[in-house]
Parts: structure tokens; C-alpha cells; sequence
């Protein structure tokens, strides 16, 4: 990692503004001990920075000097405080805004050419990609002459092509090409099994209307079975017990009245009216002392 842009003093950054003093990136064997991610590495490396801001020397990126706040001259300091006293002292907020600012732009700098989203946060969030390790070195680059060198540097078409040729872009194409062919032959697998799919859509469509059909006269049955199975209204009952109590007792009743016509004839036979008449007047008990249960009970309802 290199702080671009700029030439500053920190602990963290040599001479050739390369950030060294971060553990973790000291050397190549402590970078694969420390199992850490480059993007928790760069972040880890953007928060110190602001936190204990580098001594910006010189800002050599336009564009990063474009952006720097205008320092108020000396005599606009001593108008504002009005005194000389005063002018030191915002000579002094001035020099430390700026250089704040400046250590905002420097570490700005630093993650964005090395193309890592601002948050380590988001950095987690994108799903884990089979890629190869992204080499600390190129040992191409120790064999090309300064010519070479600026050549890259300056022409697109040659630094394009010369990247196309590292073992590091060529494994990417593979794996790229080995990707795509793998979406093929997953859609021609699909397109393969297109008219099966169809075909158990049709059935289970004809089963689910089926079963729609079947639950509809399930409920209907189930319905009627309610209402065969539900208990009977008690109004309705102790209204019919009392008809036919009434009934029983009028039956009863009638067996008396003819014996006694068929007596006075010398005709009856006892025995048969003694059966007829208890039996009749028994139905006529019973259905009696169910109704008085039943509006005992609704008594106790209420």
C-alpha cells in the first residue's frame, strides 16, 4: 500500500510514501500468519492515519490540491482577532485545519488507489469470490529497462497489454471462461428439462384442481354431519315432551273411560286393561320427569 499523491512524514510511511509501519503488511509471511483481509488492512491503516494525521509536506495530485481550503492571509488572521496575539493564534487554526484536511484527502487518496470500499463493514458483506491471491510483487517488472518502464506508464495500449500477459490475469481469464461455460451448460440443462418441467405442471395443476373439487364436497358432508351430530335445541325437545306427555295422559285417559263403558256391559277383560292403562300412564311419567330435568337445567343455565 502507497500513500498517493503526496509526499508526507509518518511513522507508518518511508520515503517512498510506502505505508511499512503496519504489522500485519511488514513482510509476506506475517501478511499470511495474520489471516486478514486486504480490505480490514487498508481500513485499518485509513483510521490510523486520521487519527494520528501525517505532516503533509508537498501535494503533488491536482486534484487533491484543488480541493485544499485557501489559507487567510496574515493581515485578514489580525483583523479577525485583533491583536498579535490573536493573529498566532489563528495562524495556528488554520495551519492545523488544513493540514486535518489535508490528512482526510491523503488517506482518501490511499483507498482509492487501492480500489477498497470506504468501510471494512461493506467489505464483509460481499459474498466470498474463488479468486487467486493478489501477488505482493511482479517479478516482470524487475527485468524491464527505465524505458520500458515510462513506456508502460505513459501508453495505455502497452500497459493494457502488458497486464493481459501476467500469469495473475491469464488464471482470472481461465477461471472467467471456466465460469461462463458452466452458466452454458447450466442453461442448456435447463432448456433440456423445459419440456418435463411443463408437463408436471400440467399434472399437478389437474391433481390441485381436483382436490379443490374433493375438499369442497368434503365440506358439504362435513356440514351435514354437524348438524346430524349436533345436539338437539332444548326448547324444541321440552315443546314436543309436552305435547307428548299431554298425549300419553289423554291415552291413558281413554283406556278408563272405555272399560268403564265395557263394564257396564258385562264385556271388559281386567287384565288387558290393567296392562293398557300402567303402560300409558307410565309413558306419561316418564316424559313428565324428563321434562322437569330439562327445565331444571335450563333454569340452572341462566
Amino acid at each position: 500500500m502507497t500513500l498517493a499523491g503526496v509526499t508526507a512524514r509518518h511513522d507508518w510511511i518511508d520515503r517512498q510514501m510506502r505505508v511499512t509501519g503496519y504489522a500485519p503488511v511488514q513482510s509476506e509471511t506475517v501478511w499470511r500468519n495474520v489471516n486478514l483481509t486486504l480490505g480490514a488492512a487498508v481500513q485499518a491503516v485509513v483510521e490510523h492515519l486520521q487519527l494520528n494525521p501525517p505532516e503533509v509536506i508537498e501535494i503533488h495530485d491536482e486534484g487533491l490540491r484543488s480541493i485544499q481550503p485557501t489559507q487567510p492571509p496574515p493581515s485578514l488572521a489580525i483583523r479577525t482577532n485583533g491583536s498579535s496575539n490573536g493573529h498566532a493564534n489563528g495562524h495556528s487554526v488554520g495551519y492545523t485545519q488544513s493540514r486535518r484536511t489535508t490528512s482526510r484527502s491523503a488517506a482518501q487518496a490511499l483507498m482509492e488507489a487501492d480500489d477498497v470500499p470506504p468501510t471494512y463493514s461493506t467489505v464483509a458483506e460481499v459474498p466470498q469470490i474463488d479468486t487467486p491471491s493478489i501477488p505482493i510483487e511482479f517479478e516482470e517488472v524487475k527485468h524491464l529497462t527505465r524505458t520500458q518502464l515510462d513506456d508502460l506508464l505513459t501508453n495505455e495500449t502497452s500497459f493494457l497489454a502488458w497486464v493481459n500477459g501476467l500469469a495473475f490475469t491469464t488464471t482470472l481469464r481461465i477461471m472467467a471462461t471456466s465460469v461462463l461455460e458452466e452458466n452454458v451448460q447450466t442453461a442448456q440443462n435447463h432448456l433440456e428439462q423445459q419440456t418435463r418441467m411443463d408437463t408436471l405442471y400440467g399434472q399437478v395443476t389437474a391433481l390441485h384442481h381436483e382436490l379443490r373439487k374433493a375438499v369442497g364436497e368434503f365440506e358439504v358432508l362435513e356440514r351435514q354431519q354437524d348438524a346430524l351430530c349436533a345436539p338437539p335445541d332444548t326448547i324444541i325437545v321440552r315443546q314436543e315432551l309436552q305435547v307428548l306427555k299431554r298425549q300419553a295422559l289423554d291415552e291413558s285417559e281413554a283406556h278408563a273411560e272405555t272399560w268403564l263403558d265395557e263394564t257396564a256391559q258385562d264385556s271388559v277383560d281386567v287384565d288387558a286393561f290393567v296392562r293398557d292403562f300402567v303402560t300409558t300412564r307410565t309413558r306419561h311419567h316418564e316424559r313428565a320427569a324428563k321434562l322437569e330435568l330439562l327445565q331444571r337445567q335450563a333454569h340452572k343455565s341462566l
